[in-house]
């Protein structure tokens, strides 16, 4: 049961990873401040990759039931960043 709703979420995350990636910044700002929007682009980029990969690091521990000291979270934290 656990295994199913992780794949789930991993399918979520991964149709959102997929949307977002094709996705422009509006026309009029892009036009207004060129410099700003590839700083919130990189940000909002970098911040979306952090994400899917430390929910796919949950998803990999409990799919696996990898043993974890500590909470699942400071085992995801690092997994995260290490992936990025």
């Amino acid at each position: 049961m656990r295994t199913l709703a992780a794949e789930k979420w991993l399918a979520l995350i991964l149709l959102f990873q997929m949307a977002h990636s094709g996705a422009a910044p509006p026309q009029s700002v892009a036009d207004f401040h060129p410099g700003k929007v590839y700083e919130r682009s990189f940000y909002v980029d970098s911040n979306l990759e952090f994400t899917v990969l430390h929910e796919l690091a949950h998803a990999v521990i409990d799919i696996n039931r990898v043993p974890v000291l500590g909470g699942q979270e400071s085992a995801a934290d690092p997994a995260g960043v290490i992936l990025q």
